[in-house]
This record gives structure tokens, sequence and C-alpha cells, in this order.
């Protein structure tokens, strides 16, 4: 018999906030952020740049090269969000254009527990893989190989003052099948300009058409970042596992020769 299992992630929120003091929650403040953007590319000379294209405007060849010359606007990279703050709870719910209507990017709250602790639960940036650069595209340079995904998650974090900091989710990445949700855990020493950092998931999920097979995912990352002057930060990552494209592990990439 299959057994069902109901978890609720504000409830956890709700519950372990019930035992904070009053004052340390106050009324709810939103701080409104985001840009309005606009992207624009024209097809000239039989250009093949389909990553650039497709990644800022969503604009898609057609054969024989019938595009050249062609321009295509969009709007789907603006995006919108609020920070909430509420003394002990924190959190914030932002999204862009880049899914048919509205694209749910962040939606989570956050708890202070003291003791530097914190519980997260909600939709953030997975702990595998967290050295996203900043880029216009999209894509966020998976592309060229580089990992980490956005899911919902419930989330303990351990960040002392002196710089090092545990946190350990338990996360079920969209668009897949699993009967419990991925471990993934992540351990950074941080300095004023030298940033070290290893996280790791673990968990099982379904792939491919019906039968989906179950298979095995596991991942190793390593991060570091170090800065040089202002302005100037020389950053690194390297990631290996098996079965990684739920984290976008090698989602686009070049087949091997």
């Amino acid at each position: 018999m299959r057994k069902h299992y109901a978890l609720s992630l504000l409830g956890l929120i709700a519950v372990a906030s019930a035992g904070c003091p009053a004052s340390m929650v106050s009324s709810p403040s939103w701080e409104p952020y985001g840009y309005i953007k606009a992207d624009m590319t024209t097809e000239t000379n039989e250009t093949l740049n389909l990553g650039a294209a497709a990644g800022t405007t969503q604009f898609h060849r057609v054969a024989n090269n019938t595009n050249d010359g062609s321009v295509a606007l969009s709007a789907n990279d603006t995006r919108i969000g609020a920070k909430l703050d509420m003394g002990a709870i924190t959190g914030a719910i932002e999204a862009d254009m880049w899914n048919a209507s509205v694209n749910l990017r962040h939606a989570f709250v956050r708890l202070d527990l003291d003791n530097d602790m914190y519980l997260v639960a909600g939709q953030t940036w997975d702990l595998f893989g967290m050295l996203n650069p900043d880029t216009l595209n999209y894509t966020v340079l998976w592309r060229t190989g580089n990992v980490g995904l956005r899911s919902p998650q419930v989330r303990w974090e351990w960040m002392p003052e002196y710089g090092m900091q545990v946190q350990v989710a338990f996360s079920a990445p969209r668009n897949t099948q699993e009967e419990l949700p991925d471990i993934l855990g992540r351990f950074v020493f941080d300095l004023d300009s030298v940033m070290l950092a290893a996280s790791v998931v673990m968990g099982n999920t379904m792939f491919g058409a019906a039968p989906a097979a179950n298979q095995t995912v596991f991942g190793t990352a390593v991060e570091a970042s170090a800065k040089l002057a202002d302005g100037l930060t020389i950053k690194g990552e390297w990631y290996a596992g098996t079965n990684l494209s739920t984290y976008m592990g090698g989602l686009i990439r070049t087949p091997n020769p």
C-alpha cells in the first residue's frame, strides 16, 4: 500500500514562530524592488548565435534562415519583487515574465530561531552550486555548464558571526516525481576577502517517459572566490555527480567527442 504524507512548509514557520517572544515579531513591512527591461535582437548576415537570442528574447529562427533581417523585442526579463520584514520573520516574493504569463522565482519566509540559527520555508535558491554569476541571460550561464536552480524547500541554517555557515535542506525540484525530497547540505567558510564552500545533494527521482525509471541523484560542488581589489573579484566553481538535470547540471552542453 502506498503511503501519503502531507507537510505544509508555512505550517513549520507558524509552529516555530509561535515560540518567539512577541517583541521579536513586528507588523509586516514590505520593500518593493525590481526593474523593467526591454531586449531587442535582429538577425543579420545569417547569424547563428542561438544562445544569446533565445536567452534574452525567446527569439526562434525558422528553416532556411528566413528570419534574417527580422527584429524581435521582448520584456520577459522584467523583474518585480518585494522584501518582507517582520523583525524575527523576513522573506521575499519575486517574479519575472519568462513563463507564459508570470514566472515565480522566489517566495519564501525566514524565521530567526535565535542563537545564530534560522528556518527557511518556500522557494528560493538551492544549496547546491550557489555561485551563480550576475548576467542578463536568463539561463544564468547554464549553457556553459553552470549548475544551480530555485526549488521549493525547507532549510535549517546556522550562521555564527565568525564567518562559518552550515545549511541543510529538504528540497523538491520542480517537474520531478519523488517519494521523498532530496537532501542538500552546504558548508561555507567566509572571510572578508576569501570565500570557500562545499555542497552536496542526495536523493532519488523519476526520469523519462512512462514507465519512468527511479534514478539516484547525487552531486558534490566546491566554490571559491577571492576579492583582489575594489571592484575586482575572481570566482570559480567545480561540480560532479549523476542525474543532476533537475538542478540544471549539464542542461545545455556540447556532447563529448
